[in-house]
């Protein structure tokens, strides 16, 4: 067991050090690729992160329940005083300090650009949805990250010829993973038209429409009336708009149908619960 320990130790001590720069990353209808029909909405999200911190913090939490498995066995008598002292002094000193990285929101503005196929894409031709920064800057700690949302309405992507195209965001030098966007031939179905509709739905909540988004649930509910994803859709637009009351009634009304259509599911839809828990301490 000594060995093990301080094995695992050493290849703590061995991992290659991560630059103090922000990492970006992108996903585009929040996965690493998506495949779309012309005329669907796409929704790219930057996340960027402190590459040091998080992985400063996952050291750290390595070597301390390497300390408190090092401290059982020194109790059990497995380590010698000597050998005990100098095993902790190796893991202590081996904690890594965690450092906040400053991020320019004028560079944000100024240097952020979208590559379609290694092309800029222009302004006009995508919606700024949310996280957009403004000048001041910003910190990332631990495991803090900013988060932007960028849209392609239907009427831009319904102009984009089929075939895989690659999405890139580029901040001045800094560049993020590139991501996949197939698209289909024209008249191709790639989702049922209620998915669709869902999912054109959600790009309006996130890109600033909730009221849209609300139109989309309730001519859903028409021929749907029990449909659990597009009744948490119209508890989602009442969330949006700010309707806390509808909004709650809509959750906890969708959790109650859950209950009827899936009686033996031994647990209940976590993001209605956390939705109705917080709704509920908001009164």
């Amino acid at each position: 067991m000594k060995h093990l320990i301080y094995i695992f130790g050493f290849t703590l001590l061995t991992l290659p050090h991560l630059e103090a720069q922000a990492t970006l990353r992108l996903l585009v209808n929040y996965s690493d690729t998506d495949t779309i029909a012309p005329g669907d909405p796409v929704v790219l999200e930057l996340q960027l992160f402190n590459a040091d911190a998080e992985y400063a913090n996952i050291h750290n939490s390595a070597v301390r329940e390497n300390l408190v498995i090092l401290e059982q066995e020194f109790s059990q008598g497995l380590w010698t005083q000597e050998a005990y002292d100098a095993e902790k002094e190796v893991l202590e000193n081996s904690i890594k300090p965690i450092d906040p990285l400053s991020i320019s929101g004028s560079s944000l503005l100024t240097g952020l650009h979208i590559l379609l196929d290694d092309a800029r894409v222009s302004y006009e031709d995508f919606i700024r949805c949310s996280g957009y920064p403004t000048e001041e800057e910003y910190i990332l700690e631990d495991y803090g990250r900013m988060s932007m949302l960028f849209g392609f309405a239907p009427e831009k992507t319904s102009k984009w010829t089929a075939g895989t195209h690659t999405l890139v965001i580029t901040v001045d030098t800094l560049r993020s993973n590139t991501t996949t966007l197939v698209i289909v031939a024209a008249g191709t179905e790639v989702e049922s038209s209620k998915s669709k509709l869902i999912h054109l739905a959600y790009f309006y909540l996130d890109c600033g429409d909730p009221a849209e988004a609300l139109s989309i649930a309730d001519q859903l509910l028409k021929s749907t009336p029990e449909d659990l994803d597009v009744m948490t859709l119209k508890a989602d637009a009442y969330l949006a708009l700010e309707n806390y009351p509808q909004a709650l009634e809509w959750y906890q009304s969708t959790l109650r149908a859950f209950q009827i259509q899936q009686p033996d599911s031994y647990e209940l839809p976590e993001y209605l619960l956390s939705q109705i828990a917080a709704l509920i301490e908001r009164e």
